[in-house]
């Protein structure tokens, strides 16, 4: 037994002692995969990279994202241009605003049409034919359910469904889109020789196609009345001194006299009970020595019966008119209180949505548009849902929803990481052989 004992005792010393592999050995057993050993470091880069690529870019912006149907609301800041932003096909959803997004760079311009959610903060560019070194012009429906996109030809996109209508246009000439009627049926535009042209005023009945001439000369801006019967423009730029307003058969109905230096504020310029229609009137030019300063901006409201006198008391508009292009008069927060474009006053914001009180003057900044790190791309014709703004509310904004990144912007990131993300594989594994030896 004592023997038997003793040799047990010895295995388990034996057993117990660590024995090194021999290298030889070891090379033997993995020299047959040696030839495909690349296949490891190769799959596994391309799965990093892969799910670092798309968890990257769909990561969810953070910001508020009610339900879709839900109180349509207005961000109190607008994000600033961004080269990776996510894009829609069309079918986005109800949209509170469609703005342009990367003008007034020193070279050339990043031009992209953003649509921003009217239920939280979502934002998609959708893109638009370019003419002429620049976006065509586009229209946003009352209910910021459709788009009108001009160009050679015209479209119609809802914005629900993503579907798509086109509406030929005249060969060779370009088509602006001015106005939509708050039944959305009616389209009011111009076609001109060249995109910034002036053209003859005609309407276009989305459901027919048909279309119908209104007046005889040029005109640049068209506004339909509240009730969508009729439709104020003012004709003959620059020689003009009254607004003519027509029926939707094209025959006018009154003319109505304007101060000199004026024009309409937009497709929103008729208030919302119909009493009034709202222009921009210039005071004459000051010269001061060499140099010419433009005469001062303000608001006048004009009687839509052709009553003189009948409406507010002008309003200045110094520092509040569009610092781009685009409408003067974004759209109406109730039958005294409008909203309007405004230019920068502080250096952080490219535009501003300002609410005036057309009684009092009063007027306070409701949303800004950031400017981005190098405040050299601004925003331009800014267009909001008119249809939704009556008492809307102004949300904060924090953290954008951009959405996911263009095609482009993947594969330029997945191509960039791959190298990075082989390199730290293939150091692994040397390392890891190393540490077995």
């Amino acid at each position: 037994m004592s023997e038997q004992r003793i040799r047990d005792a010895l295995r388990e010393i034996a057993g117990s002692v660590p024995v090194r592999p021999d290298p030889s050995a070891a090379m033997v057993t993995n020299s047959p995969g040696t030839r495909k050993s690349w296949l490891v470091p190769v799959m596994a880069a391309a799965a990093v990279v892969l799910i670092l690529a798309v968890g990257l870019v769909s990561w969810p912006g953070g910001g508020q994202q009610p339900a879709a149907g839900g109180e349509p609301t207005l961000p109190d800041r607008f994000p600033a241009f961004s080269h990776v932003q996510g894009e829609t096909g069309g079918k986005f959803g109800r949209a509170i605003a469609a703005y342009f997004n990367g003008s007034g760079h020193e070279d050339f311009t990043f031009g992209q049409l953003i649509l921003a959610s009217a239920e939280g903060d979502r934002y998609r560019e959708i893109e638009v034919p370019e003419v002429d070194s620049g976006l065509v012009d586009t229209r946003l429906s009352a209910s910021g359910t459709k788009l009108v996109i001009g160009g050679t030809s015209m479209a119609l996109v809802d914005l629900l469904t993503g579907a798509r209508r086109e509406y030929p246009g005249a060969a060779g000439r370009y088509v602006k889109p001015l106005a939509i009627s708050p039944d959305e049926r009616l389209v009011a535009y111009t076609v001109a020789d060249s995109r910034g042209s002036q053209g003859i005023l005609a309407l276009l009945d989305l459901s027919t196609g048909q279309r119908t001439q209104v007046g005889t000369k040029d005109v640049s801006v068209a506004a339909f009345s509240p009730d969508g019967t009729e439709i104020a423009f003012d004709e003959g730029y620059p020689d003009r001194d009254e607004l003519l307003i027509a029926r939707l058969d094209g025959t006018i109905a009154r003319r109505i006299v304007t101060p000199p230096r004026s024009s309409l504020a937009g497709a929103n310029s008729w208030s919302p009970d119909g009493k009034w229609l709202v222009v921009i009137s210039r005071e004459p030019d000051r010269y001061e020595g060499q140099s010419i300063w433009a005469g001062d901006p303000s608001y006048v409201f004009l009687d839509t019966a052709g009553k003189a006198g009948q409406g507010p008391a002008p309003v200045p508009a110094k520092g509040i008119v569009p610092a781009a292009w685009g409408d003067a008069l974004l759209g109406w927060r109730s039958p005294t209180s409008m909203l309007v474009s405004g230019g920068d006053v502080d250096g952080t914001t490219s535009n501003l949505i300002v609410e005036v009180n057309v009684l009092t003057g009063s007027r306070e900044i409701v949303s800004r548009f950031a400017v981005g790190p190098r405040d050299d791309l601004a925003v331009g014709d800014v267009q909001l849902a008119t249809g939704l703004l009556d008492g809307i509310g102004i949300r904060h904004s924090t953290s954008p929803d951009r959405g996911i990144w263009p095609a482009w912007a993947i594969v330029s990131t997945s191509v960039c990481l791959a190298p990075f993300v082989v390199a730290v594989i293939l150091w692994w594994r040397k390392r890891s052989r190393a540490v077995l030896r």
